[in-house]
């Protein structure tokens, strides 16, 4: 896996990564393990949630995910508020100015197209749709692979998550629910596997 000048693909990954969940963690580390035995001259780092624990757990650099560091405590006071707001228009360059370093970004696994936990919007689907439109917008392939979805009620968070899915360059989900779940939230995976 070289580009067509001879340097090493740029790879990364994203998610809620090193923030204490095994599951979102195994699946990193199993994409790891495939580029490292396939693809080892594949440069990877990490967008996550978690970058510290990333970089020491699987030796590779990790950028933090939200600009804001108080991104998921409760705002309750003013200045608060705004930090978050500042946060969310940052994150929109942050996160391009990322993707576009990158050949390809891979979502390892995750329940990233789901809200069965209680989400809002501009939490975590908003910095999948970032991603997703970032990659669409620079020519950077998004591969959300073997990932978990639901049907989700709330419409806000239902538009993102669509959006995101469809500006995707490749989808594939951990079970069979879960692409019938984006096929009835109105996203076409005729090509989508699961794996």
């Amino acid at each position: 896996m070289t580009s067509t000048d001879e340097t090493p693909v740029r790879v990364g990954v994203f998610g809620l990564l090193g923030s204490g969940n095994l599951g979102n963690d195994g699946s990193l580390e199993a994409v790891l393990g495939y580029l490292r035995t396939e693809h080892p001259e594949a440069v990877v780092d990490a967008l996550c949630g978690g970058p510290e624990a990333v970089t020491t757990r699987f030796g590779i650099p990790a950028t933090r995910l939200h600009w804001y560091r108080g991104e998921y405590r409760t705002a309750s006071r003013a200045g608060a508020v705004a930090a978050k707001g500042l946060g969310k228009l940052v994150d929109v360059f942050r996160t391009a100015a990322w993707v576009r370093r990158h050949d390809v970004v891979i979502v390892p696994g995750m329940g990233v197209l789901e809200a069965t936990l209680p989400l809002r919007p501009w939490g975590f689907p908003y910095s999948l749709f970032l991603l997703c439109a970032s990659g669409r917008l620079f020519g950077t392939r998004v591969a959300l692979v073997s990932v978990g979805a639901a049907t989700i009620g709330n419409r806000p968070t239902r538009l993102l998550v669509r959006w995101s899915a469809r500006l995707a360059a490749y989808r594939s989900y951990r079970d069979a629910q879960s692409r019938d779940a984006m096929r009835a939230m109105g996203v076409d995976t005729a090509r989508d596997e699961v794996y």
